[in-house]
């Protein structure tokens, strides 16, 4: 194991300043929509990275991917299918009787298609190991 635990939550919107997580309408797990397909102004996923002390000061492999109602992948950007990048922490000696360190991370998904109904879920792996899941239902509003 990577010796990183993710939490990881939906939200309208994230943003990150000086370490500190920002979110706004956090917490919701139903997405209703008018019609399908649709597109959704914004989608944002907020993460807690927890980074255990002998885990710091290396470079962690951060990767999240969309899947459907079918356990398909979806798109979750216009390039790329899946969301990647590398984060690390320094661990100075002020801070080194704690036994993890946290990172916070938002992103947010702007004009995100929906195109089914159902289960889906944005799915985060750290160091190639899936390690946390946000999923959400989407669900056609009654007329």
């Amino acid at each position: 194991m990577s010796g990183v635990r993710v939490d990881a939550f939906l939200a309208d919107a994230v943003l990150v300043e000086d370490g500190r997580l920002h979110a706004q309408a956090a917490g919701w797990d139903v997405l209703y929509a008018g019609a399908i397909p649709t597109v959704v102004d914004r989608i944002g996923l907020g993460l807690l990275l927890r980074v255990a002390s002998g885990a710091t000061r290396v470079d962690h492999e951060l990767e999240v991917r969309l899947e459907g109602p079918a356990g398909e992948e979806l798109p979750i950007g216009q390039d790329e299918p899946r969301l990647r990048g590398t984060f690390a922490l320094d661990a100075p000696a002020a801070v080194a009787e704690l036994e993890e360190r946290t990172v916070a991370a938002g992103i947010n998904f702007e004009a995100a298609p929906v195109t089914s109904a159902g289960r889906h879920r944005f799915v985060i792996a750290v160091d190639g190991v899936d390690v946390a899941a946000a999923p959400f239902a989407v669900v056609l509003r009654p007329a």
